[in-house]
């Protein structure tokens, strides 16, 4: 596996963008604005728009919808190579939501060939992609273009595939799959009809099959992917229906699932893995590990490289004697925290109901509340158990002053991870 170690060193540090400005969305922000601050956030299309390349374009959690301007019939493997294909388009740019909080959820319409795509030195984390198109056979949740890079990525929706071409980069991400069961899948190397730069599956969990295929009539196309730490619940499939000197490889290194060739000309796995242990995943839940998933608990590789992230619960990559295989990191996780809403507010109290999701480690915490947004107290406790479902949190706050603004926010004290700060009025 020298090769493939090899490989691993050389491939998956991005370089750093260089930050030029920050720019911030919520689902309710201004579809027109001059600046895009925090205090007063703009829409999604809006802050991509005014931003940059090299800029840091942050989303508050919520609900985002595109849509493509003037979607094709999806039948072509360069589906997304026209920007009217794409519900949003994200090249040389980092969008991303916040640590600790939910992901921001990406939402593409039924006739959207691809809900998201990000090229050039483009990057996304922490985000949750979902494609709802089903009806075409060439729709993605997300495309991975031209050595861009995607980090602690859900997908999601009808139709959870992603397509990498082009020497793209995924890692500690977790994708479901489209109808077909088709999770991920590779069509190009470094550009049409050329040798290419392999695309990288790090510290994964797939929830579905990984397909590296040549499109037919594409002369001397050459599809590299390489699979390190990463698991495939329904196996890696190698497909080269071309005849014109096409070539389609994937390379292993602790990787899990069933590998499958269609009988096509120049087809190749470099290593052997052993078939994926589905027992291994929570059920109910899909990817998190168990205390008995001994086949990918400290099975991975260590290799610091492709361990500069954390994992798909914002926890360390290694927690033990090596990193696990997938996207989880068993007993390393941080809480997802949701700050919720103030109801019944009265003249001198309110309730907050907010929610938590532990992560599989125990989590307590409280409410943050105060005048300003550096809150002062504290009201309540709560114990949201460890496990992996969100625990509903309701905390009623005493003794406030009439006709008063407060600011609050939910904090979870394993990590100190705190929600986002929200506001209410109380009455006279």
């Amino acid at each position: 596996m020298g090769v493939v170690v090899g490989a691993a060193i050389g491939c998956c540090a991005t370089p750093a963008l260089v930050q030029a400005d920050t720019w911030h969305a919520s689902p309710d922000g201004a579809k027109s604005a001059a600046h895009c601050p925090q205090s007063a956030p703009c829409s999604l299309a809006h802050a991509v728009e005014l931003s940059q390349p090299g800029d840091d374009v942050v989303l508050a959690q919520g609900n985002y919808h595109v849509a493509a301007t003037t979607p094709d019939a999806c039948t072509s493997p360069f589906t997304g190579a026209n920007a009217g294909d794409i519900g949003l388009d994200v090249n040389d740019r980092y969008l991303h939501g916040v640590a600790g909080r939910p992901r921001p959820r990406i939402i593409g319409s039924s006739a959207t060939c691809i809900t998201m795509a990000i090229g050039g030195a483009g990057r996304i984390r922490h985000l949750e992609l979902d494609g709802t198109s089903t009806s075409k056979p060439e729709t993605y949740a997300l495309v991975v273009d031209g050595g861009a890079s995607a980090y602690d990525v859900a997908t999601g929706g009808a139709n959870g595939a992603v397509q990498m071409r082009n020497g793209a980069h995924l890692y500690n991400s977790v994708l479901n799959h489209r109808p077909d069961g088709i999770a991920m899948r590779s069509y190009f190397g470094s550009a049409y009809g050329s040798p290419g730069t392999s695309s990288y599956l790090v510290n994964d969990t797939v929830l579905g099959q990984v397909v590296a295929q040549a499109p037919a009539g594409v002369p001397g196309d050459k599809v590299d992917i390489n699979c390190l730490n990463t698991l495939a619940t329904d196996g890696f499939h190698d497909a080269n229906p071309a005849s014109t000197g096409a070539s389609v490889t994937m390379t292993f290194s602790h990787c899990m699932g069933a590998t499958v060739m269609d009988g096509g000309p120049s087809e190749a796995f470099i290593g052997t893995i052993p078939p994926a242990d589905t027992a291994a995943l929570a059920p109910g839940d899909g990817f998190h590990e168990l205390s008995s998933s001994a086949s990918t608990i400290n099975k991975g590789l260590s290799d610091p490289s492709i361990l500069f992230e954390t994992d798909i619960d914002g926890g360390p990559r290694i927690r033990g004697s090596a990193p696990d295989i997938g996207a989880d990191e068993f007993g390393s996780a941080l809480p997802i925290v949701d700050s919720g809403k103030a109801h019944n507010v009265g003249s001198s109290r309110a309730t907050v109901r907010a929610a938590v999701t532990p992560n599989g480690l125990p989590t307590h915490g409280f409410v943050e509340f105060g005048r300003t947004a550096k809150y002062g107290k504290k009201a309540g406790h709560f114990n949201a158990g460890s496990g992996f479902t969100t625990h509903a949190v309701s905390i009623t706050l005493k003794s406030l002053s009439h006709k008063t603004r407060y600011h609050f926010r939910l904090v979870a004290t394993n990590g100190h991870t705190a929600g986002e700060d929200r506001t209410f009025k109380t009455s006279r």
